[in-house]
């Protein structure tokens, strides 16, 4: 849900690559956030680092490397 009022999907991001990617990290850590907040509320625990270093680095492996590789593909 981030991802809609950071503009992540808007079709003019196809046109500007960095400026969708760019988007699209915003929507990405702003959302990690927020999952971190509520892990740590909801299991009444503190997120560890560990944890969270590899939640971010997957997500951002495969959300930003799925959004570059459908760019370069609909902009070749």
């Amino acid at each position: 849900m981030i991802a809609i009022p950071a503009g992540a999907y808007r079709l003019e991001g196809l046109r500007r690559p960095g400026w969708l990617l760019a988007r699209t990290a915003v929507a990405w850590l702003v959302g990690n956030g927020i999952a971190f907040a509520l892990r740590a509320f909801l299991f009444q625990n503190n997120v560890t680092w560990p944890f969270a270093l590899t939640s971010i680095a997957f997500t951002g492996l495969f959300l930003l490397g799925w959004r570059a590789c459908y760019l370069w593909w609909y902009n070749r």
